[in-house]
């Protein structure tokens, strides 16, 4: 990847839908999503897209924090090598930490300690320099913005909250975005450029730590040992951006087909 390619890593609870935001983000449905409490993503999974503008966008997607299978201590084990999974396949580090929410739930004391046990882990900076959140179930804001239950538009209402969700919003420094995740495909490419936009926004750097700088060690020791080679390395890489581009044919035939029909009516 060149040095204008983007890198973000999705976190957050279990039953969020980090999944289908990872795919909104990758335009194919790349990530398996099932609407259930239970985590499906057990492990951090590496998938790659190519954006409008010509850059190639990696996105990995990890297990919820706290999740749902064994004690607490056991999801938060889940999480931490997950984590180390995330760092071993973008050991340079990340341009975005993409916390995803839920809209509609209440951000209660149970998420604010997974917000600190993140913290924890990534460190206290993550949250004010890299991390951006990710309001998920957007349709039902846009629901009740159509019955008057909410009379402002999305930022106003971030703006409003009170509790947990403020300290956050104002952690963050504002950056949260709506994302409704069966949206239309305009919806969806819309929400896609905000996301973007708001990354390049944080400058180009590169969050990492001390799992990044000791999986970049050791990424090192491999190549000089010649157990792994760049080409190897970039396998994974090639053979994502090839599915995706292989879906991207198939939309356009389907679109084509749709058009002939219609013309022939």
């Amino acid at each position: 990847m060149s040095s204008a390619d983007l890198d973000i890593m999705l976190l957050g609870k279990t039953g969020v839908g980090k999944s289908k935001t990872g795919n909104v983000l990758l335009d194919r449905n790349a990530f398996r999503s099932v609407a259930r409490m239970e985590s499906v993503t057990m492990k951090s999974q590496k998938e790659i897209t190519e954006l409008e503008d010509g850059r190639r966008l990696c996105v990995v997607d990890t297990p919820g924090v706290g999740d749902t299978r064994g004690t607490d201590n056991e999801g938060k084990k889940v999480f931490i090598n997950a984590i180390k999974e995330a760092v071993s396949a973008n050991p340079a580090g990340y341009h975005a930490l993409i916390m995803v929410l839920w809209f509609g739930s209440r951000f209660t004391k149970e998420d604010f300690k997974s917000l600190e046990f993140l913290k924890e882990v990534l460190g206290d900076e993550f949250i004010k320099e890299y991390c951006i959140v990710v309001l998920s179930n957007g349709d039902s804001f846009k629901r009740a913005r159509e019955d008057k239950e909410i009379a402002v538009p999305f930022k106003e209402w971030c703006k409003e909250q009170e509790g947990h969700f403020k300290t956050i919003f104002k952690e963050v420094q504002e950056r949260v975005v709506l994302f409704n995740n069966v949206g239309s495909p305009e919806e969806k490419s819309e929400q896609r450029r905000q996301l973007i936009a708001m990354v390049d926004k944080l400058g180009g750097r590169r969050y990492i730590n001390r799992y990044f700088k000791e999986a970049m060690n050791e990424l090192e020791k491999l190549r000089s040992d010649k157990k792994i080679s760049e080409m190897a390395e970039n396998v994974q890489n090639e053979i994502s951006l090839i599915l995706y581009q292989k879906d991207r044919i198939k939309s356009n035939l389907s679109i084509d087909k749709q058009l002939h029909a219609t013309c022939n009516i």
